[in-house]
Formats: structure tokens, C-alpha cells, sequence
């Protein structure tokens, strides 16, 4: 055990951050822009629509470098790094059923007063709006100003991309609650926006949302059976240690920009298979590490699946349950434990990513046309 923590930069890059934005051919910078780099500071998100995915990956990469960790589903890809998370997304839509097509986005995109390309007031107001109660059922309040400047400076198309997103009847339902300064409304009305997003989306284009659907699917699965984060035990013949530095982890992470952590015990083996099974396994899909903390040592061979990471907090530091164990000093500062298992951890998630990563190669970043984006 090294005893020492790992030296980590955690502050906005900004200068490589703008030069990144520069660089990236067609995208905008979809929220929060005007505030970018106070935004990440606070632990917000870098949301970014690009006309190509692979070649936008090549670019963060080469000004940002390798992330922590990487989050991919079917419509976007996730990088969290010690100062912050950044996530690109080639397509605006909700489980396959693409709301607002991303070539109208980056044709009808402006430039911002700080120089970064943004939406037109329209589609951002939309994007916005139609995110937050597709994905979630909710609407937020903090966009109700950007629609009323919508609703003023760009009326004329706010409705007309809520109608092509939502059809006829309920786009204007959905324009003239905004204009009435009701947008919260929407929220109430998520099953049949749902319901009319996808059959729009079916109609314009059956094949390509059908295809969409599968990849979203196939995407849900890939990230549950293979997490972007370890699952971990910690386990020992004194509880009070395990509990102590399971609890010490938990506030550890929680000042941490690229994962959390939640921490469990088990008192019984099937009830800690069910509850990976039904409701822990999502948790790590969405990129929280699960860290399980317990005396029974015989459980940790028998979980399904195996614990990527074990350490074994011992009294006796040449005690080893088995060679792929870490065994900790339980007598060593608690602090010194907490930093040595999140450098184990933060190990761990660099060569997941790095292995995610090893289709990014050195080759020519070229501008792709518009006419490629959905």
C-alpha cells in the first residue's frame, strides 16, 4: 500500500476546453453556455450536439485527453474527467424517436456573444423543454425564462418544431401553454407526448426509428452487463472497520466530479442477489459505483456477479483471501485507506475506458458534411 494519494488536477481546462470548442467542426453548445465554465465548476454537464460522433471523440481527446470514465448508450456518449463531465450527442430524441433533427439544429445554429455556437432560441428552448418531460416526466423551472425569450424573439418557429415534433393538435396545445406562461403543464400531458413524439418520428422515418429503438435497447443492456464503474466489496472480521471506510468512501466520492459512490450492507446472500439483480444493477448503468461492506467473506465468491474490486481490511496485512484480493492495514490512518482505495478505483476506471477507447487512432480529423446528421 503506497499511502500516499494520487496528485489530481481538478480544474476547468479552459484554455484547452475553448481551443477543443474552436476545433470541433459543426456542433453547438446545447445548455448553460453563457455561464460554460462556472457551470462545470459547480459540477453541471457539457451538453454537445455534433454532426459526427467519431470524429468530435477524436477532437476531445486530443485537447482534453483520455477521461476517468466514459458512459455510451445509443444516443450519446459520456466523458467524466476529475473536473467535470462532457456528453455528445449526434441526435435530439427520446428512445429512438428522433424530436428535432439535428441537421436543422446545426444549419439554423448562431454564434453566441462569447464566440461559441449555440442553437437558435427556438430549438434550445425546445430541446430543453421536450428533454426534461420525455426522459423524466418533469418540467424545469429554470427554462421558463429561456421560453418566454423564445416565445419573443422566435415564435414563429418555436411552433412550428413543436408541431413537427409533436404533431398537430398537441404541438399547439404545447405552444400556446408556453405562451400562457404554463409550461409545467407538460409535464401532465408526458404519456401522450411520448405516445405522439414516437409516431411522429415512426411517420417521417419508420426504418431509421425502428433501427434507433433496437440500438437503444442493445445500448441499455451492453451498459448493465458491462458498467462503466467497478462493483466493490469491502469486507473483514471487524465491522466496525468495514463500516468505517465503506462510509468514509461515500464521502469521499461525494466531492468527486467523475462517479459516486453508494454503499450497501448485506446481512443475507439472496437478499444481496436479488437487490444487484432488480434495482442495483441500474445504479451502475448510470455510472455509480455500488460499494457492498460485510464480515462474511465466503459471500463475495458467491455474489453474481463477482465484485470487480475486494479489499480486505485485515488486522494482519500478510493475510490474503485470495490473490486478487487488496488487502488493507486496518492499524494505517483511515484516511490513508480511503485515498488507497480510490486509486485502486480510479486504476480500475482508466483501463475500462482506455479499453473503450481503443478505436481512437491518430488519423486526419476531417469536417463531415451536414447532410450526414439525422
Amino acid at each position: 500500500m503506497t499511502g500516499q494519494r494520487e496528485p489530481v488536477n481538478d480544474s476547468v481546462p479552459e484554455k484547452a476546453l475553448s481551443r477543443c470548442l474552436r476545433d470541433l467542426p459543426t456542433c453547438v453548445v446545447l445548455r448553460n453556455e453563457d455561464d460554460l465554465f462556472g457551470s462545470l465548476e459547480r459540477g453541471g454537464d457539457l451538453d454537445l450536439l455534433v454532426a459526427d460522433l467519431e470524429v468530435a471523440e477524436r477532437t476531445l481527446i486530443r485537447h482534453l485527453g483520455k477521461p476517468v470514465r466514459m458512459i455510451t448508450s445509443s444516443y450519446v456518449r459520456g466523458y467524466s474527467y476529475d473536473w467535470g463531465h462532457i456528453d455528445l450527442m449526434p441526435t435530439i430524441e427520446w428512445r429512438g424517436a428522433c424530436f428535432l433533427r439535428t441537421v436543422a439544429i446545426l444549419n439554423d445554429r448562431q454564434i453566441s456573444a462569447k464566440g461559441r455556437p449555440v442553437p437558435r432560441p427556438a430549438h434550445e428552448a425546445v430541446i430543453s423543454w421536450l428533454t426534461s418531460v420525455l426522459f423524466g416526466g418533469f418540467f424545469k423551472q429554470r427554462y421558463a425564462a429561456q421560453l418566454r425569450q423564445a416565445i419573443e424573439s422566435d415564435g414563429m418557429e418555436l411552433r412550428r418544431t413543436l408541431i413537427a415534433a409533436a404533431g398537430n393538435r398537441l404541438g399547439r396545445l404545447l405552444c400556446q401553454a408556453a405562451m400562457d406562461g404554463h409550461p409545467e403543464i407538460a409535464a401532465t400531458w408526458t404519456r401522450s407526448l411520448r405516445r405522439s413524439v414516437w409516431m411522429r418520428a415512426c411517420l417521417k422515418s419508420p426504418i431509421g426509428t425502428v433501427q434507433r429503438c433496437g440500438a437503444f435497447v442493445l445500448g441499455e443492456l451492453r451498459r448493465r452487463f458491462k458498467p462503466p464503474v467497478p462493483w466493490i466489496a469491502i469486507v473483514g472480521a471487524d465491522v466496525r472497520a468495514t463500516e468505517r471506510l465503506a462510509e468514509a468512501m461515500v464521502d469521499r466520492f461525494s466531492e468527486c466530479r467523475y462517479a459516486r459512490l453508494q454503499r450497501y450492507h448485506w446481512t443475507s446472500r439472496p437478499k444481496a442477489l436479488v437487490a444487484y439483480w432488480t434495482r442495483l444493477i441500474h445504479l451502475r448503468a448510470k455510472g455509480e459505483i455500488l460499494a457492498i461492506d460485510s464480515t462474511d467473506f465466503g459471500a463475495v465468491s458467491w455474489l453474481l456477479p463477482k465484485p470487480d474490486l475486494v479489499f480486505v481490511v485485515a488486522a494482519n496485512p500478510q493475510r490474503r483471501e485470495h490473490q486478487s484480493h487488496h488487502v488493507l492495514t486496518g492499524s494505517v490512518p483511515l484516511s490513508t485507506l480511503v485515498d488507497e482505495v480510490q486509486r485502486i478505483i480510479r486504476t480500475w476506471m482508466l483501463a475500462r475506458t482506455a479499453a473503450n477507447l481503443s478505436r481512437v487512432d491518430e488519423s486526419p480529423i476531417t469536417a463531415p458534411t451536414a447532410s450526414a446528421a439525422h
